[in-house]
C-alpha cells in the first residue's frame, strides 16, 4: 500500500481513509488504478489555526529566525566586544523539529548525550516556547518573550533576579553560540506539562551550538563592537563578529534516533515536507491543495477546503509496483547482513582477520539518502566524511541499478558484485585490464 505521511490535519477525528475510490468519479474519470485519498478537513481553513507551520527548509522561517537572533545579539546592553554573528545549522534545526513533535513543554532529555542531538557539535543549547491556539505563534512573539528576560538579569554581577527566569535571554545572546536551528510544531492533542494541555497548541524550539549558559560564565565580554573576535578572517558586521567561512560551516543531514516519526511513523507527527511522502517505487504522489467542490465529492455534509493526497498505482498487484522494503525492513536488513557475511566467509584464499559484518542505520541512511537521486554513479558527498556519516572517518559505497524494478534482488546485485572475484587475482593484488574488481574487493 502507498503511505502518505501528513502534519495538514488539526485534528486526528479530522482524518478520513477512503479506499478505494472507484475512478469513474466525475472528479477524475482519466485516472486508472486505485487511489488512496487522505482528506484533511478544515471548516475555516482561511483561519491562522488551521495553516500549516513553516517547515525547516522554508526559506522565510530560517531567515526571520537567523535575523530576530542576530538582531538581538548586536543590542546588547552593556554592548559586547565579541559576540559571533550567528548562522543556520540544518542538523540543529532537525534535532529541534524532532523533539517539537514531542509535544511535551521540557528540554530535550537527550541533550545530556551530545552524539544524539548532533553529529557533529560537542555541546548542544536549547530555548523553548509553547503557546495555544497555534495562531498565537510567531518567530517574532516567541523571542520576544525570551528576550524579554534581559530585564531581570544584571550583567555586572552575572545574577538573575530571585524567582525570575533569564536562561533564554542569555542562550540568545551567548557569544560563543555562533549556530542556530529552530522548528516549529502544531501539536492536535496538546502539549504536556503546559496549563493548555488540553488544548491544540503549538511548540517552537531552537537549538544552539556551542552551548550557551555554562555556569559561572558571563554570556559575553564587553566593550566596543568587535574588539575582541577572535581570528583573523572576522568583519565586523552590526556589531557582530563575523567570519564568511565559519557561515559556511554545515553539518550532516541526519535523524536523531529518538524522532516519533522515525519510532512510530505516526502520520500526525510528520513533517509539512511533501517530499517526505513514501510511496511504492512506481506510485506517483501527487499533493494537492485546492478549493473542491464538496458537491462533486457527494458529500454535502463537509464544508471548507479539502487537502487531498493521492497515490496511483496502474498495477499495485504486480512486482513491478510493490513497494521495495524500507531500511527498517526486518528480512532486508538480514538479507544484506547474511549474503555479505558468507560472501566474506567463503574467500580463497581464505582470511585470518576478516571481520564479521553487522548492519548500521546510519550507513542505511546515508544509502537510502543517494540512493533517491537515481543516478548511477558513486556518491559525490564521499570526500567530505561529516556529510555522509556522523561517526566514521571514511565510507565506502557499492552501486547496482536495473530494470524494470522486478529485476532486483539483494542476492542479484550482490552476485554481480561477487562475480568481480574472477578478475582479481590476490597474490599480485591486481584486476584484469578492463574489468572491474573493485565492488568484489569492497
Amino acid at each position: 500500500m502507498c503511505s502518505c505521511e501528513l502534519h495538514y490535519c488539526r485534528r486526528k477525528s479530522d482524518v478520513r481513509y477512503l479506499m478505494p475510490v472507484l475512478v469513474q468519479s466525475s472528479l477524475l474519470p482519466h485516472l486508472q488504478g486505485f487511489l488512496l485519498v487522505v482528506i484533511c478537513l478544515g471548516s475555516y481553513f482561511g483561519s491562522s489555526e488551521n495553516r500549516p507551520f513553516p517547515d525547516i527548509t522554508d526559506e522565510k522561517f530560517i531567515n526571520d529566525c537567523v535575523r530576530i537572533h542576530n538582531d538581538n545579539r548586536s543590542s546588547v546592553n552593556p554592548p559586547a566586544s565579541n559576540m559571533l554573528y550567528m548562522t543556520w545549522d540544518e542538523g540543529l534545526a532537525i534535532t529541534a523539529k524532532a523533539w517539537a513533535r514531542h509535544c511535551v513543554f521540557e528540554h530535550n532529555i537527550y541533550l545530556r548525550d551530545v552524539r544524539r542531538v548532533h553529529p557533529v557539535f560537542s555541546s548542544v543549547g536549547e530555548n523553548i516556547w509553547a503557546g495555544a491556539p497555534p495562531s498565537t505563534f510567531s518567530v517574532m512573539k516567541a523571542m520576544r518573550l525570551w528576550v524579554n528576560e534581559d530585564q531581570y538579569y544584571k550583567y555586572e554581577s552575572n545574577v538573575c533576579q530571585q524567582g525570575k527566569m533569564c536562561g533564554h535571554y542569555t542562550q540568545v545572546v551567548w557569544a560563543t553560540s555562533y549556530k542556530v536551528g529552530c522548528a516549529v510544531q502544531i501539536c492536535p492533542n496538546g502539549i504536556d506539562k503546559t496549563t493548555f494541555s488540553g488544548q491544540i497548541g503549538a511548540i517552537f524550539v531552537c537549538n544552539y551550538a556551542t552551548a550557551g549558559n555554562m555556569n559561572g560564565l558571563l554570556p559575553y565580554q564587553t566593550g566596543t563592537a568587535c574588539s575582541a573576535c577572535e581570528g583573523t578572517n572576522n568583519q565586523c558586521q552590526a556589531k557582530l563578529c563575523r567570519d564568511l567561512k565559519r557561515d559556511q560551516l554545515k553539518s550532516y543531514s541526519w535523524t536523531p534516533d529518538w524522532d516519533p516519526v522515525r519510532a512510530t511513523r505516526d502520520p500526525s507527527l510528520a513533517t509539512e515536507d511533501p517530499n517526505l511522502t513514501t510511496c511504492g517505487s512506481s506510485c506517483i504522489a501527487i499533493l494537492a491543495l485546492r478549493a473542491i467542490s464538496t458537491r462533486s465529492m457527494r458529500l454535502p455534509h463537509l464544508q471548507g477546503f479539502l487537502l487531498v493526497v493521492i497515490c496511483l498505482g496502474s498495477y499495485f498487484g504486480s512486482s513491478e509496483n510493490s513497494p521495495f522494503p524500507d531500511i527498517t525492513d526486518e528480512k532486508f536488513i538480514n538479507d544484506c547482513v547474511r549474503i555479505h557475511n558468507d560472501n566474506r566467509s567463503s574467500v580463497n584464499p581464505p582470511a585470518s582477520n576478516m571481520l564479521y559484518m553487522t548492519w548500521d542505520e546510519g550507513l542505511a541512511i546515508t544509502a537510502r539518502a543517494w540512493a533517491r537521486h537515481c543516478v548511477f554513479e558513486h556518491n559525490i558527498y564521499l570526500r567530505d566524511v561529516r556529510r555522509v556519516h556522523p561517526v566514521f572517518s571514511s565510507v565506502g559505497e557499492n552501486i547496482w541499478a536495473g530494470a524494470p524494478p522486478s529485476t532486483f534482488s539483494v542476492m542479484k546485485a550482490m552476485r554481480l558484485w561477487v562475480n568481480e572475484d574472477q578478475y582479481y587475482k590476490y597474490e599480485s593484488n591486481v584486476c584484469q585490464q578492463g574489468k572491474m574488481c573493485g565492488h568484489y574487493t569492497q
